[in-house]
Parts: C-alpha cells; sequence; structure tokens
C-alpha cells in the first residue's frame, strides 16, 4: 500500500466517524485516536498541536471540510519514521501507542 493510500484511508474514516456518530459519544476522541494509530502503524506519525487539531476536528464537524481537505491537512502534519526498528518514536500527544488503541489524555478536549 503507498503513502496516498494510507492518507486517504486515514482521511476517509476520519470523515465517516467524525459525521456519522456511529457511538452515543466519544466519535471525535474515537476517530483521532483510530487514524492516528493506523497511520502509526503504517509507519508515520502525526505531530500537532492541541488548537491544530481541535481546528481539524471542528471544521470536519462543522461539514467545512471533506475528504479532500482532512487528507491535505495530514500529510502536512506527520513525520515518517522507520517502522521496523522494533522502537517507536514518541507518539501523537504523547499517547501509548500499543495493540490495542488508547486515547490521549489530551483528546478528552474535544
Amino acid at each position: 500500500m503507498n503513502v496516498r493510500t494510507w492518507f486517504g484511508q486515514a482521511a476517509t474514516l476520519f470523515l465517516g466517524l467524525i459525521k456519522n456518530h456511529p457511538w452515543v459519544g466519544g466519535n471525535k476522541r474515537t476517530a483521532t485516536a483510530l487514524v492516528d494509530e493506523f497511520l502509526f502503524r503504517n509507519g508515520v506519525e502525526v505531530k500537532a498541536s492541541l488548537i491544530d487539531l481541535l481546528e481539524l476536528v471542528v471544521a470536519v464537524e462543522a461539514g467545512r471540510w471533506e475528504v479532500d481537505e482532512i487528507e491535505r491537512w495530514l500529510r502536512q502534519h506527520v513525520a515518517a519514521f522507520p517502522v521496523d526498528t522494533g522502537t517507536y518514536s514518541k507518539p501523537f500527544l504523547d499517547a501509548p501507542h500499543s495493540s490495542h488503541c488508547i486515547i490521549p489524555q489530551a483528546l478528552k478536549e474535544i
């Protein structure tokens, strides 16, 4: 799978989870954590401030951004790292990455 596909899939997942409200609560937190984990497992980590992240989420929730805008935002806020080293670099918003998704404490602001 190439990086272009990863970002498109991540953007589609993010939009779908936020706009379709599959759960009673926590849709934005879950979307953010899942997209972060998906990209992380594919060799890139999201590097964004909480303010930038909140602006992304609000734009998507308000219907101002669709997949193309989300994909562009993701591409502008990532850094690549070697996945195969067995060690991970500093995760997004200091959230631990493991075999299960752990929602970062900072995302409770969303």
